[in-house]
């Protein structure tokens, strides 16, 4: 991993106490960015979006595979931390 961004809490979960799971899949494509992003598995939408909008900024080192670059596929989860306002 070269680069990875927090996701931010949705403005409407932000007094929430409770950490909350997202879990997404993506492919990392041959020079190592984001190329798609599939929520599996969320609470609310809002984290789904908040999710997707952080992981579209992340960078890999290029996936490798026998030597050679290649997309791949990675699931990712991500936990939001219940701040409590």
């Amino acid at each position: 991993m070269i680069f990875s961004k927090q996701p931010v809490i949705p403005t409407v979960h932000r007094n929430s106490t409770e950490d909350t799971l997202v879990r997404a899949e993506v492919i990392v494509g041959r020079r190592g960015t984001v190329e798609l992003t599939r929520v599996l598995e969320q609470t609310a939408p809002e984290y789904g979006y908040a999710a997707t909008q952080a992981l579209s900024e992340w960078q890999f080192e290029p996936p490798r595979s026998e030597g050679k670059v290649v997309d791949t596929r990675l699931i990712i989860p991500l936990v939001f931390k219940g701040t409590g306002g």
